[in-house]
């Protein structure tokens, strides 16, 4: 039965690979974004669930978005981002089931002035994700979609530099 309980339901492997997967990732991506650039950034995540095991459909995806809430709460290091936590658990879990998904960033001016930030999810596969993280009418600065017929991102080819910052010139045959 391919480790599934009932046909329609996640077995215990999946929830607790999705439990995993909540608890683990948020410290990783937290270090991560300190120091490379949210392109980048996005391209590891989406090798990331690439890599992971497919996980079985239909995705409970009510039970996976309350997880992750419970998860952005707990985190300190999230505090002023928790729907950008919320949102990478979210498109990652959803990547993870093989299913189209878009993460959007965007901003807005909120009261007095002040520039707002949010984050939030589509999916032509997964219409109830609108419905958990809305774009609540902010303008969009920046978006990533997961395809999964699509070929992998591949990762930047290492540049070496010497002891003076400056890259080594190219030799000639």
């Amino acid at each position: 039965m391919n480790g599934r309980t009932q046909p329609g339901r996640w077995s215990p492997r999946d929830w607790i690979s999705v439990a995993t997967d909540l608890w683990i990732w948020p410290p990783r991506w937290h270090r991560s974004l300190r120091f490379v650039p949210l392109p980048e950034f996005m391209d590891e995540v989406e090798r990331a669930a690439r890599r992971a095991p497919a996980l079985s459909l239909p995705l409970p995806l009510s039970a996976i978005a309350c997880l992750a809430r419970r998860r952005a709460g707990l985190s300190l290091r999230w505090r002023r981002t928790r729907c950008f936590l919320k949102g990478l658990l979210l498109f990652h879990v959803i990547a993870r089931s093989r299913q189209a998904v878009t993460l959007h960033i965007g901003c807005a001016l909120g009261g007095q002035g002040r520039l707002a930030g949010h984050c939030w999810l589509s999916s032509p596969d997964v219409p109830d994700v609108s419905r958990i993280l809305a774009s609540n009418g902010m303008t969009e600065m920046f978006s990533r979609t997961y395809d999964p017929g699509a070929a992998p991102r591949q990762a930047p080819a290492a540049e070496t530099e010497n002891d003076h910052g400056e890259r080594p010139a190219e030799r000639s045959p």
